[in-house]
């Protein structure tokens, strides 16, 4: 299954470093079969809140590749001239199955079975409290030091 890596920096000070970052990083994702999906602010059109920041989103064949590249020594050679001159977050995150339904994370996170949602309208709820909602889990993002 795609794991996606996607970045949410902030305060990037653009310079000789964050130069350096981004002249070394394709190599780097070369072996591990990492594209771009997302990069920077591109052609963003912000619906709803206020977003000045950079996504930046990159696609690996699976987990292994994703994780094997961010801990490989060419990536981790790089990576301080992006931490030193950015604030952000970074995670890794597994793609969805072909014909995902937003339903399906409900049978995920609280046991719910396939015979207790609704095909055609999603979920009918259940006996006993509501699912548990998800808390973020530690990102591992950076701070500028």
């Amino acid at each position: 299954m795609t794991t996606y890596a996607i970045a949410h920096l902030r305060n990037v000070a653009f310079g000789p470093e964050i130069i350096a970052y981004l002249e070394g990083i394709d190599a780097t994702m070369t072996p591990y079969g990492g594209t771009f999906v997302l990069h920077g602010d591109g052609n963003r059109h912000v619906l709803e809140g206020a977003f000045a920041d950079d996504i930046i989103m990159l696609s690996f064949p699976d987990r292994k590749a994703a994780e094997e590249w961010y801990a490989s020594p060419a990536y981790q050679a790089i990576l301080p001239l992006r931490t030193r001159n950015s604030d952000g977050d970074v995670l890794l995150i597994d793609g969805v199955e072909d014909g995902h339904k937003a339903t399906d994370i409900l049978r995920k996170d609280s046991g719910i079975t396939k015979d207790e949602t609704d095909e055609d309208h999603g979920y009918r709820g259940h006996e006993g409290p509501a699912p548990a909602r998800r808390r973020p889990a530690d990102c591992g993002g950076s701070r500028r030091q």
